[in-house]
């Protein structure tokens, strides 16, 4: 880098030396032509183009060319980053599609079993519930019926007791349970189920 400076200041100089050498009486306008400075001027440009050439273009185009390498690498692989962040943000789309399926898929399940349960719960209920109206509506004619007989009994005893009052006579035990036993038998006859319904 030092070289190039020390070219480069040899190169600026050796026409300002030029100039200076030059008349100094007159001032030269702007429209007047020099042909020594013209040709040193050409002469400097010249050595300038090729000492840029050769030290400062060459370096800079390098240096442009593996920035432009550079960038274009980063480029791909921004590219190649954005279609993998595309591709994972579809996965994970995907998945979660999957996963709100599944999570359905589940509720309705549960939903399913919970009415089924519910339902045969309703069933379970109502047929117990029916099972024991008809136990209770069995065992309240057996009662009625049994209560018919005992008043049957009762009222055949008390029959009984007001006869023998009447006729004032007491019976004896077996002619009571003749008695009793006769009455029954024709209150067998009567039916029972108009007097328990």
């Amino acid at each position: 880098m030092a070289k190039f400076l020390y070219i480069a200041l040899f190169l600026f100089l050796i026409p300002s030396l030029v100039f200076a050498a030059g008349d100094h009486g007159e001032s030269p306008g702007l429209l007047t032509v020099n042909p020594g400075l013209g040709f040193w001027t050409v002469i400097t440009f010249l050595l300038l183009m090729f000492v840029l050439r050769k030290f400062a273009w060459g370096p800079i185009l390098e240096n442009l060319g593996e920035r432009e390498s550079t960038i274009e690498n980063a480029l791909e692989s921004a590219k190649k980053a954005e279609e993998t962040a595309k591709d994972l943000l579809n996965q994970y789309e995907q998945k979660l599609a999957d996963a709100e399926a599944q999570v359905k898929a589940i509720v309705e399940e549960g939903r399913q079993k919970a009415q089924k349960n519910t339902d045969q719960m309703l069933k379970d209920a109502t047929d117990e519930c029916q099972r024991l109206r008809e136990t209770t509506k069995k065992e309240l004619q057996v009662a009625k019926k049994q209560a018919v007989k005992e008043l049957f009994r009762l009222s055949a005893e008390l029959s009984v007791a007001i006869s023998s009052k009447i006729i004032d006579k007491t019976l004896q035990e077996d002619d009571h349970k003749k008695i009793i036993e006769k009455t029954i038998d024709d209150f067998k006859g009567v039916e029972l189920e108009k007097y328990v319904n």
